[in-house]
């Protein structure tokens, strides 16, 4: 029976060729540590040990070459490697221990070294040499370091070493090979920057990381990505991103502050070569990368290590990353300018130079932006796709939010604050109008608020002026409800301009509101023209709506906006403290009903009934249970009779809210009637009270007199205009007058009073009984109706 393969134990064969591998490497490095060993022992004559050094190195690679190579090849590859590995030893020793050669003949030999290092390992095609080579490399620089700073021959040693490795990895599709020198390179350069960095040695360290950065990104920017793995990818992209966290660390710490010519130069380096990298076909996630670190780098200096000696310098470095950004049309080109912001907090006093610097480089920024757009106007047709057409728009919202948030920040004289903040709004309207993402209309909102704030905060005259907030808030509400006027039909189905300019005019609604609250009772009556005017503004939006295709939603939204501004704008203007006040409201709101109703007849706008039916709840409720009212009988009868007006208009098209209508209006007039018995007797225009056992008798008779002859006259009027909500109310108030006369007029009333209750009572039911009788459906003897 056959053992499969994959379970076969090894030969004997195999047994002894691990072993010999095994001891070829074992050997090759035991050959390496020993000289590397040997020169860092004290004593003894430096030139001596370096020619015994470059003697051994080369007999090694003599011997394996010459006589071991075409028998032994195992072996040979272990002295090839080891004799690289004493050779980088005795060339780095040389100038960093022994200080024999300048650093110039030191490089010069490790490339040479490095140079023959290549040529072994694809001669011989051995990743053995290549990877033993490479750690005796690495060995060698971190055991004859000293206790002093090298960083020129270390890290020239470090360079040459790892040109070798980058060139193999590509060449060979070595890729283990590139990594363990990426991962050996970053721990050493973590490892010797963070014990050994100083103010006087920080653009070299960034030389350093920048240029092994290039290196080890080599997988990244050469060739296909196809022709690598996987892996490789994401540990060269973790070695592109050590630049990145040293510049982090920089920033973070305050001694290095003065040193930000150095600090923004490596970062803009690093951020280029991260775009150009995405430019050879890398991952794009590298320059999104690149643009966060930027945006931490800059927060981080500004917050912990700024120094007023980098004004106004400061401002050409972030120019320059603007630029950078706007290459690939990234949205870092807009987030950069939330920096600043992090400027005006630093310096503002300096905020005209911050102001006229900032709007230069919006200018270029919406240059480029209009410019894109204007290729394409129909950008949405390519949507799901990553085009910088759709990038345009969003790009020019985030650096014109940032331009408002820094006007916040600086607190510029309030005229100047409006005109800037108004001209930042025309600005994102037209980049709304241009790329038709509308939404950028109601995104601007939220700025409009904060711009209102900051102005009214800011401003001594704002503080001081109770036409201020008006004043301040005007200009960007007639921009924003303007938008949708002018866009007119070009807004196609989008709804985001018109939500926009309810936005801003709920806005400048709590404008009113809050200088109303700043004013006396008496004058605060004028606050309630702004939503008035608010209402007529969005009614002539509507107006301009009607014709536009498609138009119920956006019909629908304006109307209730319009509605909603016309009726918070009554109270407004009208109550101002005196009941009198209070009484026109209720009346104009149940005209408004029968208007609402009217209007919902002759156009069939459903929006309109919502407001109808919770404006007659609100009037039923505040003549029902509002004492301040019940003076004011001429408001019950006109809010009765717009009650049956509505009722009567919509009696064919919802007959239930006709049928709402009518007990609405039935019961309007009864609450007058009642109150007007009540203030006769005793209630004195308090509240009402229908304890009819405390009751005098005569009042008594005169609810029930008073109930039938409404019912009588309800019913007669319902069966004459054929209105049969009304002929219910009235049927169910008559009920209600009978049971008042049986179960509490007869046992509790006497003498004339119940005899008036009772023939009262018996001659509107004898009325009631022929109206029946006349007009209800009945049949005749024939079996027909009648």
């Amino acid at each position: 029976m056959s053992v499969p393969a994959a379970y076969r134990p090894p030969t004997k064969r195999e047994w002894t060729s691990i072993g010999v591998r095994g001891f070829a490497w074992i050997a090759g490095i035991a050959l390496v540590l020993g000289a590397v060993l040997l020169f860092r022992a004290a004593g003894g004559h430096s030139w001596l040990r370096a020619g015994a050094g470059l003697v051994l190195g080369v007999a090694l690679i003599v011997v394996a070459e010459r006589w071991l190579a075409m028998k032994y090849r195992v072996t040979a590859n272990a002295l090839d490697a080891a004799g690289i590995g004493i050779l980088y030893a005795t060339c780095y020793a040389a100038y960093a221990r022994w200080a024999l050669v300048p650093l110039t003949v030191a490089f010069v030999g490790m490339l040479l070294v490095t140079v023959a290092a290549v040529v072994l390992a694809t001669r011989r095609d051995s990743i053995f040499i290549a990877v033993l080579g490479l750690l005796g490399g690495f060995f060698t620089a971190f055991l004859l370091s000293s206790a002093e700073n090298y960083p020129s021959a270390v890290f020239a040693y470090l360079l040459a070493l790892n040109i070798g490795i980058a060139w193999l990895a590509v060449r060979k599709g070595w890729w283990l090979l590139g990594a363990l020198g990426i991962v050996s390179t970053a721990l050493y350069e973590w490892g010797w920057a963070l014990q050994a960095i100083t103010v006087g040695l920080l653009p070299i360290v960034a030389a350093i990381f920048t240029v092994f950065a290039v290196v080890g990104t080599v997988p990244l920017w050469y060739g296909r990505p196809d022709d690598r793995p996987a892996w490789i990818r994401w540990i060269a992209a973790a070695a592109a991103h050590l630049p990145l966290l040293f510049a982090v660390y920089v920033a973070a710490h305050v001694n290095y502050g003065p040193q930000y010519n150095v600090l923004f130069g490596f970062l803009l380096i690093v951020a280029a070569g991260l775009m150009a990298i995405v430019w050879r076909g890398g991952p794009k996630w590298l320059h999104a990368m690149g643009g966060v670190a930027t945006l931490i780098v800059f927060a981080v200096w500004l917050r912990v290590s700024y120094v007023h000696a980098s004004w106004p310098w400061l401002l050409g470095w972030l120019a320059l990353f603007i630029a950078l950004y706007l290459v690939k049309f990234t949205p870092f080109a807009g987030l950069l300018f939330g920096v600043f912001v992090g400027i005006a907090i630093r310096e503002p006093r300096s905020w005209r130079g911050i102001v006229v610097a900032m709007l230069a480089m919006l200018a270029v920024v919406l240059v480029v932006v209009f410019r894109k757009l204007a290729h394409a106007p129909a950008w949405r047709a390519s949507a799901g796709t990553d085009t910088v057409r759709e990038r345009a728009p969003i790009l020019a919202a985030l650096a014109v939010a940032g331009s408002c948030v820094t006007l916040m920040a600086l607190h510029p004289p309030l005229w100047t604050l409006l005109a800037l903040h108004a001209v930042l709004f025309v600005v994102l309207l037209a980049v709304a109008w241009k790329s038709e993402l509308h939404v950028l209309a109601i995104l601007a909102i939220p700025f409009y608020v904060a711009m209102v704030i900051t102005a009214s905060s800011a401003s001594p005259w704002a503080q001081s002026s109770v036409w201020a907030l008006l004043v301040i808030g005007v200009v960007p509400y007639l921009l924003f409800v303007a938008y949708p006027l002018a866009l007119d039909t070009r807004a196609k189905a989008s709804l985001d301009p018109s939500i926009a300019a309810g936005l801003a005019s709920l806005i400048m609604l709590v404008i009113a509101w809050m200088t109303r609250a700043a004013l006396d009772p008496p004058d605060r009556w004028w606050t309630g023209l702004v939503p008035l005017a608010e209402s007529v503004v969005l009614g002539v939006l509507l107006w301009r709506a009607l014709g536009w295709e498609p138009r119920k939603a956006r019909v629908t939204l304006l109307l209730s906006l319009t509605l909603a501004f016309f009726n918070v704008a009554l109270p407004m203007l009208l109550l101002g403290g005196r009941p009198v006040g209070k009484a026109w409201l209720v009346a104009l709101w149940a005209v408004e009903v029968a208007a609402l109703v009217w209007a919902y007849v002759r156009s069939r706008a459903a929006a309109v009934l919502p407001w109808a039916a919770g404006l007659a709840s609100l009037v039923f409720f505040l003549l029902a249970f509002d004492s301040d009212l019940f003076v004011f009988w001429a408001v019950y009868v006109a809010c009765g009779l717009a009650m049956f007006v509505a009722a009567y208009r919509i009696r064919w098209d919802v007959p239930m809210l006709q049928r709402a209508l009518s007990v609405a209006g039935l019961f309007e007039l009864w609450f007058l009637i009642n109150i007007v018995i009540a203030n006769r007797f005793h209630s004195a225009n308090g509240p009402l009270n229908f304890d009819f056992a405390t009751s005098p008798p005569a009042e008594n008779v005169w609810y029930t007199l008073a109930w039938a002859v409404i019912a009588t006259g309800l019913l007669i009027l319902g069966y004459l205009i054929r209105w049969p909500a009304a002929r219910g109310a009235a049927l169910a108030l008559l009920v209600a007058a009978v049971f008042k006369a049986f179960l509490f007029d007869l046992p509790h009333l006497d003498g004339v009073y119940r005899a008036a209750s009772l023939f009262g009572l018996g001659a509107s039911l004898v009325v009631v009984a022929i109206t029946l009788q006349k007009f209800a459906p009945g049949r005749n003897a024939a079996g027909q109706p009648s």
